[in-house]
């Protein structure tokens, strides 16, 4: 059969195909695919009708007398689907549905010879059937790929669907083709975009069947796996089932071929909060903040800090990221190239108990960075980190001088300026550099306060903003120097009065904390507080009676004096808290 063919020779080949001797139907229909071969011939191929309905007439009714005879004629046709503007016409010939069909014969045929080769009692039976096996292989690749070139047209993909074209692939991963196995995956990666078929790759048990490929020497092969698990992974149920992938992924993230692939996989993982808290038992978080310490180019690439980012607010996966010198070096890029999203990967960093002292050292080049950088995002990074250092000890004094701190924060917290996200984290710093009598005199000469005071004025309706202004509130009224400014402002105590009965309870309960310290320190303040709480508790006891029905009994059995007397009596209980 290596003898050379040629178009003109066509008929006789042809004739061949009509012969009633099997042998030499397959000798022509091996010199038709050989002209296929060849896609200068492809155009008078595609519009010879005699030559196409004998081939898919041959496929349809004596398909199963040879293999080599359908393997040669559908390769005839794989060579036409390469191209979108034969597939109309393969369609005429009804190839898609002949292939499936093929497919379905060949699966049966594939469970009677695997029982065959498990019972066989001899050395040349089993390879008889090996090789029986090999071939078949060679002829569902074929078949695969002539459905996957069709498959570009979505309404011919949904026909094969219908036709159980997952569960023939999901089959096909326990085959041993290389080639076969390829295309596959390739295939489920195309039908796993659409989540109908994730659903039923899911209920198949699919993810068991892609753990082994994981480790398969085929470069392309392995690659193609890791880009279905990708595919996989945006499915929440599925993405617990892939993360047991990722001691395997320690060794693919490595390999340049793979790198970014992994990466983005990783990434998807993250998001899972399980599935993130694996990272600690593998190499993987070393290798990654790795890579981001040594990116090549200014800003590190958005998949990798994306995931570094997200297995960061994982505390142990953070005590893996600083071990080994890993903050200093973090920081010192952080400097060099001023990265918004680094400064991000920091800030995870910094919200931890166990890493926060850590960031001692750095907090000079943490407020310098922050004062001087013209980029917002990176501003509020900096500040944000910033306001996580909660160092009791910690002399801010000379930062103040250094960096002229105490005007910039008094400029970003003037209203209109500057974006709520950097105005949050301005009052969260203003809070954080209160640490002892000396700031806060310092503070006090500054007209912070009075900064701090409009704002709460005028963002009393922001639960966030203000909930942290009650905080840095609280910072003020412990030292004396800025709690003598506070109790000045007889509108901000009347407004922490009425944050009392506020909806949120975190506000109600740091509004509370806040007057109780000024009840102890200012007594004129204290006994209109008192009173003033009181009422509120009354008020609230009324509601609630009213609310159960029993106010009005309660009210109709007492007489007035009795009125008077439990009035009394919550007067003196109250003066004695």
């Amino acid at each position: 059969m290596s003898q050379p063919v040629s178009l003109t020779n066509l008929d006789d080949y042809l004739e061949k195909i009509y012969d009633l001797d099997v042998k030499e139907k397959v000798k022509g229909s091996f010199m038709i695919m050989q002209l296929a071969r060849n896609p200068d011939y492809l155009d008078k191929l595609i519009t010879n009708e005699t030559l196409l309905g004998a081939l898919s007439r041959v496929l349809k009714e004596e398909g199963k007398s040879s293999m080599d005879l359908v393997i040669n004629i559908l390769y005839v046709f794989y060579s036409f689907s390469h191209f979108s503007q034969f597939h109309q016409i393969i369609e005429t010939y009804d190839v898609g549905t002949i292939v499936m069909r093929t497919i379905e014969y060949e699966d049966r045929r594939y469970t009677e010879l695997k029982k065959a080769k498990s019972q066989a009692d001899d050395s040349d039976s089993r390879h008889k059937i090996k090789k029986m096996l090999e071939k078949q292989e060679k002829l569902l690749y074929v078949c695969f790929h002539i459905l996957l070139n069709l498959a570009e047209d979505i309404n011919a993909e949904l026909q094969m669907k219908k036709q159980k074209l997952i569960p023939y692939l999901w089959k096909n991963l326990e085959r041993r083709n290389v080639d076969l196995l390829t295309l596959t995956v390739t295939f489920l990666k195309k039908l796993s975009i659409f989540q109908e078929n994730k659903n039923e790759m899911i209920r198949s048990g699919i993810v068991d069947k892609l753990f082994p490929l994981i480790d398969h020497r085929n470069e392309s092969l392995v690659n193609e796996t890791l880009r279905l698990m990708l595919n996989l992974s945006f499915d929440v149920e599925m993405r617990r089932k892939v993360a047991d992938v990722l001691p395997h992924l320690t060794k693919m993230i490595q390999h340049p071929t793979h790198h970014e692939v992994c990466v983005k996989l990783l990434y998807q993982l993250s998001q899972d909060e399980k599935a993130k808290s694996k990272f600690q038992f593998t190499d993987l978080v070393a290798i990654i903040v790795e890579y981001v310490i040594e990116y090549p180019e200014q800003k590190v690439n958005k998949e990798l800090i994306a995931l570094a980012i997200n297995i960061s607010t994982n505390e142990r996966n953070g005590e893996r990221m600083v071990a080994n010198r890993g903050l200093k070096r973090l920081m010192e890029r952080l400097l060099r190239t001023q990265d918004p999203l680094l400064a991000k990967l920091i800030r995870n960093l910094s919200h931890h108990e166990r890493i926060r002292p850590m960031f001692q050292p750095f907090i000079p080049s943490i407020v310098g960075l922050a004062t001087k950088s013209t980029q917002p995002d990176l501003s509020v990074e900096m500040l944000g980190i910033f306001g996580n250092m909660t160092f009791n000890s910690y002399a801010f004094e000379p930062l103040f001088k250094q960096f002229n701190l105490l005007n910039f924060l008094f400029e970003h917290l003037l209203p209109g300026r500057n974006e709520d996200d950097i105005l949050l984290e301005t009052i969260i710093c203003v809070g954080v550099v209160i640490t002892n009598k000396e700031t806060a005199y310092i503070i006090s000469q500054s007209n912070i306060v009075r900064a701090v005071c409009d704002l709460f004025v005028e963002k009393q309706d922001d639960d966030e903003i203000a909930l942290q202004i009650l905080y840095t509130f609280f910072k003020f009224i412990s030292y004396k120097p800025t709690r003598d400014l506070i109790l000045q402002q007889k509108q901000i105590i009347n407004s922490l009065v009425n944050l009392l009965q506020d909806k949120n309870a975190q506000i109600r309960k740091m509004a509370d904390q806040n007057l109780e310290i000024v009840m102890h320190f200012d007594i004129a303040w204290a006994e209109a507080l008192k009173r003033k709480k009181f009422e509120i508790h009354n008020e609230h006891w009324i509601q609630a009676l009213e609310k159960d029905g029993a106010f009005n009994n309660s009210f109709d059995s007492l007489g007035t004096e009795e009125l008077h007397d439990e009035y009394g009596r919550g007067e003196e209980t109250m003066g004695s808290w």
